[in-house]
């Protein structure tokens, strides 16, 4: 279905004034092509020509063909979508282009049709003109059927503009973006000095929850053992494993993050004694927690390098026959190494999926 402007125009064509031999041997084609590409729910090519052949007037006339080429495609918007057709006409070095956009894939195929079928017999200019920049408002009165179309259909269901119109008056709005996170898997190598009283090395995993500009993380770590003894050869070996829970901000720099977190931890020093009678001592440790880091991001994919730093609120300090044997630093500071994954698509991501274009269909 069209709509009452179309419908107007195309009755009023009749009433143009008609071309002289001259201008209608230039302007009036006596065939056409046509090359229709449109979204697989769209009626086809074929039935856009068996449309045209039904509208066209038996006698032939003009000279040459008309090449009439129509490309339609889906764009999705809040109130439910629309299709946007351009459809270009090249006749007798002539180009002509407008872009109509409808609610229903039907009604730009009956909008090609009639420009078709106005050019094999008016003329190509009087084709395009019934793609008008500004429809007429309708009037109150039901726009009468003919043979030459169906029904009219609202108004409101055909938009017709210019080729030169703004793109922003067809586009459609801008998609909100997704409050749901993506969530993250993150392994680490850890450097550390501080909860063990000297250096060590350990592994970290973490699981989270990541949007566009933050993060939540919940991150587990193990500490390798260290031994320290006295001169005597009395002492003990030292591990840990750790719990925190931090908040990060993610700033971007081009394409770039620095990391801003913040957060606690809280864990475990296990302590098995040697050369002394054998025992196995716990202790608890943690405090605040802030790092800083810079990471680069590809695709689902995430490095980064992060300093930290914690202050301890409790830790503990181990004596062997009255002497300090073990004591914690106040302050641990680390170095962090990860990689990361994100899973879903998060707020962060675009979709990239390429539009598939149907094949081009030439009928004459």
């Amino acid at each position: 279905m069209v709509s009452h402007a179309l419908i107007s125009l195309l009755l009023a064509a009749p009433a143009m004034p008609a071309p002289s031999s001259d201008d209608e041997a230039a302007d009036r084609p006596a065939d056409y092509t046509l090359e229709w590409r449109a979204p697989p729910l769209c009626p086809s090519a074929v039935e856009v020509h068996s449309r045209i052949a039904a509208l066209r007037h038996a006698a032939p006339g003009g000279a040459g063909a008309v090449r009439i080429i129509g490309e339609v495609e889906r764009r999705a918007t809040t109130d439910g979508g629309h299709y946007v057709l351009v459809l270009a006409t090249d006749f007798a070095g002539r180009h002509d282009r407008r872009r109509v956009t409808a609610k229903a894939c039907d009604a730009l195929v009956e909008s090609t049709a009639i420009v078709v079928a106005t050019a094999l017999d008016l003329g190509v200019v009087a084709a395009m003109a019934t793609l008008v920049d500004e429809p007429p408002t309708p009037t109150p009165e039901p726009a009468p059927t003919t043979a030459r179309g169906p029904a009219p259909i609202p108004p409101d269901e055909l938009d017709v503009a210019g080729e030169d119109d703004a793109t922003a008056a067809i586009a459609p709005p801008p998609r909100a973006r997704a409050l749901r996170p993506a969530a993250s898997l993150r392994g680490a190598l850890v450097g550390e000095l501080g909860i063990l009283g000297q250096a060590t090395g350990g592994v970290a995993v973490g699981v989270g929850a990541a949007w566009r500009r933050a993060s939540l993380e919940l991150t587990g770590m193990y500490l390798a053992p260290r031994v320290r003894r006295d001169p005597a050869g009395r002492g003990g070996r030292f591990d840990a494993g750790v719990v925190n829970l931090r908040g990060c901000a993610l700033p971007r720099v081009g394409r770039l993050e620095l990391p801003l977190c913040g957060g606690f931890e809280l864990g475990d020093v296990r302590v098995d004694t040697r050369g002394i009678r054998p025992r196995r001592l716990h202790a608890l440790t943690g405090g605040p927690l802030v790092a800083v880091g810079v990471a680069g991001t590809w695709g689902r994919f995430r490095l980064s390098f992060g300093l930290e730093t914690l202050v301890r609120v409790l830790g503990a300090r181990w004596q062997l026959d009255g002497a300090v044997a073990f004591e914690q630093l106040v302050v641990s500071a680390r170095a962090v190494l990860g990689a990361e994954v994100r899973l879903g698509a998060g707020p962060g991501r675009k979709s990239t999926a390429a539009r598939k274009k149907p094949a081009s269909v030439d009928m004459r």
